[in-house]
């Protein structure tokens, strides 16, 4: 069972064409929730996170991110720039997450990190 947030409405109907394409209908929900808005909502305990936003909103809202991930569990973060990374993992090491692995590709980046 796969879980999918946006706040972007076009981005959810791409998604949904997505699973629908692929075969994944029942498995797959998708849900509309702006985490500016919303992040009190984010209640559910998941074995894997990916969260695509930049990196100001994966510090500011580290902890409700954090709080979505089950234990063990690994959250897998990008989006991002490079000169926001330093801050993005220290956001989720004060969440209690240890940092796994960063890739970085010109400017943009993904880390992974584990509970």
């Amino acid at each position: 069972q796969a879980l999918g947030i946006d706040f972007d409405r076009d981005a959810l109907t791409s998604a949904q064409e997505n699973v629908e394409a692929n075969g994944a209908g029942t498995s797959v929900s998708l849900d509309a929730l702006d985490i500016t808005q919303d992040a009190a909502l984010l209640t559910g305990r998941f074995d894997l996170v990916f969260a695509n936003i930049t990196g100001a909103m994966l510090i500011k809202y580290a902890a409700a991110v954090a709080s979505t991930l089950a234990t063990p569990g690994i959250l897998i973060t990008s989006g991002f720039q490079t000169h926001e990374k330093d801050d993005v993992a220290a956001a989720f090491a004060s969440q209690g997450l240890e940092s796994l692995v960063s890739e970085e590709e010109d400017t943009w980046v993904a880390t992974g990190f584990k509970r």
